[in-house]
């Protein structure tokens, strides 16, 4: 029995970094999905940020220049100068500040499981509209306060069904796998150092193990991007699709590229501090 010691404890050293940087890439992902994706804070936050993008502007104003002049059809004629106008409005703070609001009381609502139907409004904004097409002289007096006292514009509505149920499991599993897998990851790589006789060259391994980490990462999130983008046919809508799925995961990307940095750091200082004869 003894004898099959040495070999179980050169496969482990042989396996161990495979699984730290297995396990590496799922806390990463993992904890990154419950920042960005299920806080309600961050998740609007970075739907505000995303307005940033001139194409999710175009999409968002034409969305509210439909829903207003669905609601006022003499404004049809003027149609082009609403959209440039809402566009406008649409990267400025106070329409900003309103949408993420909304956002975020939506998203709130969801993952409280309390609603199975998705109705992004964002509130007050027919005042701010108002008045930017007042001072546009796009708008009679009594049509502007028209607009600036009708209800909410609606962006989206979408029936969800069992979704917000789901949601709510999803993110109570999240939780729990964007803390498990980080701390089997340091177990593995303790494990690593202390079954290794050469500490420098496990050091070595584990940066290896890191480093393909952080370029798993930073692969997979480009190839997802790429899976996502080709499903929109029009050239606008993946445009901006692309600027919305940027500023939602697009840190994940820089945090692969800082994993893989730091691995190849590692991997590299047992080399630098070999004794020199």
């Amino acid at each position: 029995m003894l004898g099959y010691a040495p070999r179980v404890r050169r496969l482990a050293i042989r396996v161990l970094p495979a699984i730290t940087c297995a396990l590496l890439v799922a806390s990463t992902s993992t904890a990154y999905a419950w920042r960005a994706l299920f806080d309600s804070g961050q998740f609007a936050g970075r739907a505000a940020a995303a307005l940033q993008d001139s194409r999710v502007r175009d999409a968002v104003a034409a969305r509210v220049t439909d829903e207003i002049v669905r609601r006022h059809p003499d404004l049809l004629t003027a149609r082009p100068v609403v959209v440039s106008a809402v566009s406008g409005l649409v990267g400025g703070d106070a329409f900003s500040s309103l949408f993420r609001r909304g956002v975020r009381d939506v998203h709130g609502a969801l993952f409280r499981g309390n609603q199975d139907t998705l109705t992004l409004t964002v509130l007050d904004v027919g005042v701010v509209v108002a008045e930017a097409l007042r001072v546009l002289r796009v708008l009679r007096r009594d049509l502007a306060s028209e607009i600036g006292a009708r209800e909410p514009v609606a962006l989206l509505g979408r029936d969800l069904g069992p979704v917000p149920g789901d949601l709510v499991r999803l993110a109570r599993g999240v939780r729990i796998l964007a803390v498990v897998p980080a701390l089997l990851a340091v177990a593995a790589a303790a494990g690593l150092f202390v079954l290794s006789a050469d500490r420098r060259a496990a050091a070595a391994r584990l940066g290896l193990a890191v480093t393909v980490a952080g370029v798993v990462i930073v692969m997979a999130q480009a190839v997802a991007r790429a899976v996502v983008l080709d499903r929109f046919d029009d050239p606008d809508a993946r445009a901006a699709a692309g600027a919305v799925w940027d500023a939602y995961l697009g840190d994940l990307r820089a945090a692969g590229w800082l994993i893989a940095g730091t691995g190849a750091v590692l991997a590299a200082s047992p080399r630098s501090q070999s004794p020199t004869n």
